[in-house]
């Protein structure tokens, strides 16, 4: 009777351990499968609305740092952050178009006041010190004249006034290389490519080198602003290296 009774008691505590865990294995599955369906789910949830945002955002970023204004106004969809943070990337290219815009027309005001300052001086000294400087070399050949056809010995000699003639007339040259640097005239008639060849072809006769000008393509007339601004950069370049070295100009 004793061996029974043992034997008994060890049946049912073995069903009594053994079945709470037999179903809970049966019952893991049914608690895990939603689980992971919903952890799937978040997970595609989160690519869609918050990694794949992201990386659009991220590409029109770049192309906002290159210049382009207008990839970044395309919505990228996701979350309301994301929303946030591509509005506020709008907004600073709206910011940073008006202040390019507001630098182009400030300098763009500069230039032409530069220009208008320029032509004054160009005509000022072409209207008054260059007509002055030839009324001179009239005066002074007309004296030559005077002088071979009188005996007066208060006459300077023929020779001093060869050389005031002569200094005359390279200040003369000089006043009229300046006003066409000031106003190229050659620009505004006939187009940047002969006023580029002017320049070179004066620069390189004062400079005493062999400058040489090449161009390709067809010809064609830009706006007057264009060609006026690579005709100064051009102009530029030459006047630097005009007061460079001879052994350190480039080659």
């Amino acid at each position: 009777m004793a061996s029974t009774g043992w034997a008994l008691i060890t049946e049912e505590s073995w069903e009594e351990v053994s079945t709470p865990t037999l179903r809970t294995t049966q019952v893991a599955p049914l608690v895990l499968v939603p689980a992971l369906v919903i952890m799937l789910l978040a997970l595609w949830l989160g690519t869609r609305q918050i990694i794949q945002p992201l990386r659009k955002l991220e590409s029109k970023a770049v192309k906002l740092a290159g210049g382009n204004f207008t990839s970044i106004q395309e919505p990228v969809g996701g979350i309301a952050e994301i929303r946030h943070l591509q509005a506020e990337l709008v907004e600073m290219a709206h910011k940073v178009q008006d202040a390019q815009h507001n630098l182009h027309r400030y300098i763009g005001s500069i230039t032409a006041a530069q220009e208008d300052e320029r032509r004054r001086l160009a005509r000022e000294l072409h209207d008054d010190t260059l007509q002055a400087l030839i009324a001179l070399k009239q005066r002074v050949q007309l004296a030559q004249l005077e002088l071979q056809t009188t005996t007066n010995q208060d006459f300077p000699k023929s020779d001093e006034l060869n050389e005031i003639v002569v200094l005359t007339e390279n200040t003369i040259e000089n006043l009229r290389r300046l006003t066409r640097a000031l106003r190229p005239v050659y620009l505004e008639d006939l187009g940047l490519v002969p006023a580029l060849e002017m320049l070179v072809r004066e620069t390189g006769q004062g400079m005493e080198i062999s400058i040489e000008f090449r161009h390709q393509g067809i010809e064609r007339r830009l706006k007057t602003s264009q060609e006026l601004a690579l005709y100064r950069i051009a102009q530029e370049a030459l006047s630097t290296s005009r007061a460079m070295p001879k052994q350190d100009m480039p080659r």
